[in-house]
């Protein structure tokens, strides 16, 4: 998948799987959780990529990611290969969860300002984008990437106003391992598939291609799932899933004992 597929999957991953597990564990999916969740999820859902120099995340920071690339390029044996193992995802998630445990709310700001960067970054790669970026690049170089850094500031600012206590970033950690993954599984729906640990590649051709139409259709049936289950929050509008004992009521009363009726035994 691309760069910017990936920052949409996870962010569609974070606020469909909040706005219904939330409700189930007893708590409120409210509107800033789904929004402040799916900013930083969006960042972290590029991270396998830090192995490519052209990658969105290593374009975000201007020669600092891009370096940072290049290293992690070369001690992960190329793209693809040791960022994109099941290896990395787990020691990701230790350090993640390490430093909000160690430093509380200011590690977790911390790490959603840098990955609110990352997944602004990716998300705003629009064809309005590319050709304003390609004029101001010319004559501020780092400087074209700085808007995505100032909206990650302002966003590490709402995000210190909803969540004020230590023991409450424990969310973070989880929403960025949340993302890392659906990278893995997003490239593993390619044609090339990914291999998670050495000689054990998964390949579930879904997508065709990076960059393939049916890619481009997940990536615009996510963001129309983002924007109905934001709205849905907004709004007060329950979007609980059905369990089986409310089954029946999905069809017409007249199917519902013949079905059953006809089930052996």
């Amino acid at each position: 998948m691309m760069g910017k597929g990936h920052a949409v999957l996870g962010a569609a991953t974070w606020t469909a799987g909040t706005a219904y597990a939330l409700p189930a564990m007893g708590y409120t999916a409210t509107p800033a959780i789904l929004l402040m969740g799916c900013l930083p999820v969006a960042g972290a859902a590029l991270r396998p990529d830090i192995d490519h120099p052209s990658a969105s995340i290593a374009q975000s920071g201007g020669f600092i990611t891009k370096g940072i690339a290049a290293a992690a390029g070369k001690l992960s044996g190329g793209h693809r290969q040791g960022t994109h193992r099941l290896w990395f995802l787990l020691v990701c998630a230790a350090f993640d969860f390490a430093v909000v445990t160690l430093f509380g709310r200011w590690g977790g700001l911390a790490l959603f300002f840098v990955y609110t960067a990352f997944g602004t970054q990716a998300l705003a790669k629009t064809t309005l984008h590319r050709g304003l970026g390609r004029r101001w690049r010319k004559s501020t170089w780092l400087l074209s990437d700085l808007y995505s850094w100032v909206f990650a500031g302002a966003a590490a600012y709402g995000a210190y106003l909803v969540f004020p206590d230590a023991g409450s970033w424990w969310w973070l950690a989880a929403a960025l391992t949340i993302g890392h993954l659906s990278h893995l599984i997003g490239d593993s729906l390619t044609t090339s598939g990914l291999e998670w640990a050495h000689g054990h590649r998964i390949r579930v051709p879904l997508l065709g291609n990076a960059g393939s139409r049916r890619e481009n259709l997940l990536v615009s049936a996510c963001v129309v799932l983002m924007v109905v289950i934001i709205a849905s929050s907004v709004f007060g509008v329950s979007l609980e899933l059905p369990t089986w004992d409310d089954l029946p009521d999905w069809f017409p009363a007249s199917l519902v004992p013949a079905a059953a009726g006809s089930l052996p035994g």
